[in-house]
């Protein structure tokens, strides 16, 4: 009976170890720079591509991040505008925070990642 008690306790305690802990933890994703691709007035956040680090196919940065980059919505922490370049500044970085759907312009429902800009822990 000691066992199963002790056991019990113990599972509590991880639970609650990982629920303290898991709002701290962030991991940051690939990409310094992000191309602002649409300013959604409804909730001041943007649509945005994560651009590559380096493309040689295509003719500009900004071409580049367009075709290759990875489409993301960005929470409305600052103010943004349409083709708008986002970098990031050393101690910055961006972090997946969820999710986020919208309706495209074909009436087609849309799903993207969620990220926002944070400051690294060290």
């Amino acid at each position: 009976m000691k066992k199963i008690l002790y056991l019990f306790i113990f599972l509590i305690l991880l639970c609650n170890s990982s629920m303290v802990y898991a709002g701290e933890n962030f991991a940051c994703t690939k990409g310094r720079k992000a191309l602002v691709f649409q300013v959604l007035i409804n909730d001041n956040g943007a649509l945005a591509h994560i651009c590559p680090r380096i493309n040689w196919d295509s003719p500009s940065y900004f071409d580049a991040c367009r075709e290759k980059g990875r489409l993301v919505y960005i929470t409305p922490n600052n103010n943004y505008d349409d083709t708008q370049m986002i970098k990031l500044k050393r101690n910055e970085c961006f972090v997946e925070t969820g999710t986020y759907s919208y309706v495209n312009k074909n009436e087609n429902i849309r799903t993207v990642r969620a990220i926002t800009i944070k400051n690294k822990k060290y």
